[in-house]
């Protein structure tokens, strides 16, 4: 649809609401199962304002009259936009700064700037033609930031964006070992095309059987350019765990490294995760297209209330998870610590909370450099994290080894 129809959509539900404005919003509350988490924010429009309303008072001067008048209004929600259109038009913002930034605020206001300017050059201009930002003016946010979920995009799509942006930016590092988002696109081109010449079909799942390393990155990321989704394995699982999840995905072939494939059972075929040497010439894997809602990873439950069992996540999914939120600070400058291992939910928000903004993930060379206090404080000054995730207990156990870590 174009600007000038949205108007008169919005127009015309207003109308059709008008019946209902006057019954009370606590009992609307009330009737429904968020309660007073129904609502976050507010626009409200102030046709005629109460600031111009006192200053009319009197408006043949025999009677009192208000002077100096100021207007300041208190707010329940985090979020209360109030319109006035008036002769200078005008939006004000009224926000919890517990909860929204600043910059949010001023990237908010220029988006709304953007869409009313277009819409007023030309009230026929599709809506899918307005741009909320330029593509310059992202706020240090990263690639991704601006694309909208209902685009048809895949986390890989976004991923080759920040290659293509931020190709020689640091992606991963662990240890002395560090890969910019270029070398990394080639090795999981790599990996992509090692997927395809053993027969596997875009749409199945793949195992993962790797630990916190920079292969962990080049398997997820090639197998989903071969339309795949990956089933990630906790290589402390009992043989018999792993066995399940990996008949139960169906998942035929599973990436992994030397020194682990023992964990594999004989029904699974390894495919090596090694990167082409430098001089190896790897040509552009010809991605498979997927549509957002197609499946990226299949996760298990623990299986403690019985069998153990799949959860599908799709790609529109993990978008949801890291763009256009409040929460967290995402953006190319951030520096990561990866605390979880792949089959661990957090994960996602790990890998994909760097990858798709062109930021940095940290990988600890040894499980003890999470669990020892000085080596943690010495891991995040060396490479200079900046976020990272803990369980509860473990933070607890390092706040009681050292609470200035």
């Amino acid at each position: 649809g174009d600007f000038l129809g949205l108007c008169r959509a919005a127009q015309d539900s207003y109308r059709q609401a008008a019946p209902y404005e006057y019954f009370p919003l606590h009992e609307v509350q009330s009737e429904t199962p968020l309660k007073n988490a129904l609502l976050d924010h507010v626009v409200a429009f102030e046709n005629y304002p109460l600031s111009a309303q006192l200053r009319e008072f009197d408006p043949d001067g025999t009677g009192p009259r208000f002077e100096g008048v100021e207007v300041f209004e208190r707010t329940s929600y985090d979020l209360h936009i109030v319109v006035n259109p008036a002769p200078e038009f005008t939006v004000t913002f009224t926000y919890n700064a517990h909860r929204y930034s600043p910059d949010l605020m001023e990237s908010l206001e220029a988006a709304i700037v953007r869409v009313l300017a277009a819409g007023t050059r030309n009230p026929q201009v599709r809506i899918d033609d307005i741009a909320l930002a330029e593509p310059d003016d992202r706020h240090g946010r990263g690639p991704a930031v601006s694309r909208s979920l209902s685009t048809q995009s895949s986390v890989i799509d976004l991923f080759a964006d920040v290659v293509a942006a931020r190709g020689d930016a640091t992606a991963v590092v662990q240890g002395d070992r560090q890969y910019t988002y270029s070398r990394l696109d080639r090795w999981s081109d790599a990996v992509a095309w090692r997927l395809r010449e053993r027969g596997v079909e875009p749409g199945v799942g793949v195992g993962v059987l790797v630990d916190r390393r920079p292969e962990l990155l080049a398997a997820i990321l090639g197998l989903l350019k071969n339309g795949n989704f990956y089933v990630p394995v906790d290589l402390k699982d009992a043989p018999a765990r792993i066995e399940y999840v990996l008949r139960d995905a169906e998942a035929g072939h599973v990436c992994t490294v030397p020194e682990i494939e023992y964990l594999l059972p004989a029904t699974a075929g390894p495919v090596p995760l090694d990167e082409p040497e430098a001089a190896v010439q790897v040509q552009d894997f010809p991605r498979h297209r997927l549509e957002p809602d197609a499946v990226a990873y299949l996760m298990y439950t623990s299986g403690s209330t019985g069998a153990p069992k799949g959860c599908y996540t799709t790609h529109r999914n993990i978008q949801r998870l890291v763009v256009d939120q409040t929460f967290y600070d995402f953006g190319p400058d951030q520096v990561v610590l990866q605390t979880s291992p792949p089959a661990f939910d957090a994960f996602t928000w790990e890998l994909w909370g760097t990858v798709l903004f062109g930021a940095t993930l940290v990988q600890p060379d040894d499980e003890i450099d999470l669990l020892d206090g000085q080596r943690l404080r010495d891991l995040i000054e060396h490479h200079g994290v900046r976020s990272m995730w803990l369980s509860a207990p473990l933070f607890n156990q390092l706040c009681d080894q050292d609470p200035t870590i």
